[in-house]
């Protein structure tokens, strides 16, 4: 971009640059105080709406897991069989996880919810924590980082 001048207003999230408005001019653009001011305390506002309508989505969001909460506690009170109150009902595990996809291995018994890898990539990924995982609970936004074999997996379904 070949630009003379620009001019940009920052979005705040909870004190961090969320996104950024920038302009551009292709000619030298003076911007006096008073049309900056504006812009600035129009980015504030921007960014105080921004909070407000992620708290109140935040809200919304927390409302809908504690509500499958109790009911998945309901489930389990009801069921004999853990997978089943898992994965029988209207509430599945696949609801308070908001994923697509589940395995769940539970006394010796393997139980698939959404798409999944094939049986033989179950088995090598149970393995694998098995082998590697020592917390009760573990998180990862990339499992395939941690497990090779995954990344495999990641292209086939890209295609």
């Amino acid at each position: 971009m070949v630009v003379c001048s620009s001019f940009s207003i920052s979005l705040l999230y909870k004190e961090e640059l969320w996104r950024l408005i920038a302009c551009h001019n292709y000619t030298p653009r003076f911007i006096d105080y008073k049309s900056r001011d504006t812009w600035k305390m129009l980015g504030q506002i921007l960014s105080s709406v921004l909070e407000f309508k992620q708290g109140e989505e935040n809200h919304i969001i927390k409302q809908i897991y504690e509500a499958n909460i109790s009911q998945l506690s309901k489930s389990l009170q009801e069921h004999v069989s853990i997978i089943d109150a898992l994965t029988c009902d209207e509430i599945k595990i696949l609801n308070m996880t908001h994923v697509s996809g589940c395995i769940l291995t539970y006394e010796g018994m393997t139980t698939l919810l959404g798409p999944s890898p094939n049986q033989m990539q179950i088995e090598g990924l149970l393995d694998f924590i098995k082998n590697n995982i020592k917390n009760a609970i573990n998180s990862t936004a990339s499992l395939s980082e941690l497990y090779a074999l995954l990344k495999s997996l990641k292209k086939l379904q890209a295609a």
